[in-house]
């Protein structure tokens, strides 16, 4: 039997207690659980979800969508990445309407299609404008998480602007150059 972290589970049950404030860092780590390895004999099979094809499709479609933010203020996994809403409502369509994978692609493309292609500063301003509201509403937060988190995302805009002005004096080089 293969066991995590001793204290995972005390931890948690301080949080849930409500001696200690739940971090971010434990949000964003629920959603995305880390892969434990068990030792075996032989060979091991590929475990394939469907859900990891769709993912792929949508990054061949929108190779830059890989690089949009996930917002770790998110209550759930789906609504952490516009690429995990994508696969969730691509799948529940083929689930409970009978569509064909391309069929669901379709729909959820064209519902999604302007969050799929945004840039990242938008997101990135977006996700700011949730987490100080989310600050302001919510008093149980520990103020350091709030100015990591705040630190955080104000990096992450001013990356995304350094981005776009490189690309922008990029394509400014090429058209004097043409």
């Amino acid at each position: 039997m293969v066991r995590g972290p001793p204290y995972r589970k005390s931890f948690e049950a301080l949080v849930l207690a409500g001696v200690l404030s739940e971090p971010t860092w434990l949000r964003a780590r629920n959603m995305h659980k880390p892969v434990i390895l068990r030792k075996t004999q032989g060979k091991l099979k590929e475990i394939e979800f469907p859900e990891d094809r769709l993912k792929q499709k949508v990054f061949e479609k929108y190779p830059k969508a890989s690089k949009l933010p996930y917002d770790l203020n998110a209550q759930t996994r789906v609504q952490s990445h516009v690429v995990e809403k994508f696969i969730a409502q691509q799948y529940a369509l083929m689930q409970t309407k009978s569509l064909s994978e391309s069929e669901a692609f379709e729909q959820v493309e064209n519902e999604l299609k302007a969050e799929l292609t945004e840039t990242k500063v938008t997101l990135a301003l977006a996700s700011l404008s949730k987490a100080s509201k989310a600050s302001s509403s919510s008093t149980a937060t520990n103020e350091a998480d709030e100015d990591f988190g705040l630190k955080l995302y104000r990096a992450s805009v001013h990356d995304a602007e350094n981005e776009m002005n490189i690309k922008l004096a990029l394509d400014r080089n090429q058209v004097k150059s043409a």
